[in-house]
């Protein structure tokens, strides 16, 4: 009987001594030092810089591609309309403001006539170039879809960190791809 208190004393003796250990390490781990967030905030923006020109070149890349997807999804707007009402359907291009319109077809906002501007969010590109044979810059489908004009035409646009998409409009056809 006598071991077995002394065993006692002893575990609480040594419950208590690991106790005092375990505050005294804790008190030691509870702050932060100023140098130890000097040198993650030192991190956090070599790793920014790093990664900041990729992104910037990346979303330019998004907006060019969804630039070009807008434009050739319109033209195939512009071609099902004109099947629809069995009449032409003209797509006017204006590379010096770069917009576009596509008259008789009612805008988001109402308007009698929908317009694209190219250079305003969220596409912040521009129209280089607008070819539909002989330097035209619109393109009328007939009443059959197809382009009046057999010779197709390319659309050529441009970011601003200069990288370029090409929608090609087939000429017998009227679709249009993008490269």
């Amino acid at each position: 009987m006598g071991r077995c208190k002394k065993a006692v004393t002893t575990g609480t003796r040594t419950t208590n001594a690991r106790r005092a250990k375990a505050r005294r390490v804790e008190m030691r781990r509870r702050g932060v030092s100023l140098l130890e967030i000097a040198v993650v905030l030192v991190i956090t923006a070599i790793l920014a810089a790093i990664a900041l020109p990729k992104y910037a070149a990346a979303i330019a890349r998004y907006r060019l591609d969804s630039a070009a997807r807008r434009i050739c999804a319109d033209l195939a707007l512009a071609r099902s309309h004109a099947r629809l009402t069995s009449t032409t359907q003209p797509v006017v291009f204006n590379p010096a403001n770069a917009t576009y319109q596509l008259p008789g077809i009612a805008g988001l906002d109402n308007s009698a006539t929908s317009t694209v501007n190219l250079s305003a969010d969220p596409y912040q590109v521009t129209l280089s170039s607008v070819d539909f044979g002989g330097g035209a810059s619109q393109v009328t489908f007939d009443a059959y879809g197809s382009p009046t004009s057999t010779a197709g035409g390319t659309i050529v646009v441009t970011s601003p960190a200069g990288e370029t998409r090409t929608i090609i409009v087939d000429g017998y056809t009227g679709i249009a791809s993008s490269q």
